[in-house]
């Protein structure tokens, strides 16, 4: 058998979904309502009087925040789902047996845990913002506006103040350290999905929080002796600083996260210890 086949893939990928799709519109239902009711919520239903169009924009911007914080933690987490379908011991006997590499079973599950997460998201976001322009509609006397136009506008301003100063190349490198950052993080959950049986959120999250008190601790102790005990310096090489050290940084950590969570799920069997897919 071949490492690699496209129309085997794809067969997987139908699987996965159809295996997942309660567990998916769940997630769609959740974002959707989540969305529209903070949407409603900013326009304050309980006043029932007709809104201008930046009465909807700044009710818009005061929840954005709130909507992003909501979509960043949905997508980081949304990593740790990656094997949630294989809880009993006959799922696992079926997805050993099934006809398919590993790879091709690893990468499946590794895009229905990320791009497909971001898809449920986008369009949670479009089918609540037309609910919340239908509910705001019906409670103040016929005027709405759309979210989605809101924010457009509002990006569309900032870019013409240029408020930041910054030139096109140094943005665009900054959109893409973030986005790799937040692909890091999705990669990391990723990996605490494969290796924690249950509640692998959680496990990943304590475990991060422990591992950044672990290092910080190391390096501000290490930083200590030498400013004690020698006549060195220790400082962060300015590489790390910029933004390109973040993207080259972010992009060794999916790349060692991706492959010890393959590693895992190559290793993985029909009984595994209680807390450990190991």
């Amino acid at each position: 058998m071949e490492n690699f086949n496209i129309q085997r893939f794809g067969n997987v990928c139908s699987r996965l979904v159809m295996i997942r799709k309660q567990e998916y519109f769940r997630m769609f239902l959740g974002l959707m309502l989540a969305f529209t009711l903070c949407c409603v919520s900013a326009c304050n239903p309980f006043h029932l009087e007709a809104l201008s169009d930046e009465d909807y924009k700044l009710a818009f911007l005061k929840i954005s925040g709130l909507i992003g914080v909501i979509s960043l933690i949905i997508v980081v987490l949304s990593g740790s789902m990656i094997i949630s379908d294989l809880k009993t011991k006959q799922q696992r006997i079926d997805e050993l047996a099934l006809p398919a590499t590993n790879l091709e079973k690893f990468v499946a599950r590794v895009i229905g845990s990320t791009l497909l997460a971001v898809v449920i998201l986008v369009v949670a976001f479009f089918v609540a913002d037309l609910l919340q322009m239908l509910i705001n509609m019906l409670l103040h006397k016929g005027t709405f506006a759309s979210i989605t136009v809101a924010v457009k506008d509002t990006i569309m301003k900032l870019e013409e103040l240029d408020t930041l100063d910054v030139k096109k190349e140094r943005s665009m490198l900054v959109s893409i350290s973030m986005v790799m950052m937040l692909f890091a993080t999705n990669a990391y959950y990723i990996l605490g999905g494969m290796l924690f049986r249950k509640s692998a959120w959680l496990k990943a999250s304590l475990a991060f929080v422990l591992l950044t008190i672990i290092v910080f601790s190391l390096f501000v102790g290490y930083a200590y002796l030498v400013y004690k005990y020698t006549d060195y310096v220790v400082y962060i090489p300015g590489w790390l600083n910029n933004d390109l050290g973040l993207v080259i940084f972010n992009t060794i950590q999916i790349v060692v996260c991706y492959y010890f969570a393959y590693r895992i799920y190559c290793r993985l069997q029909a009984i595994n210890t209680r807390w450990l897919n190991i």
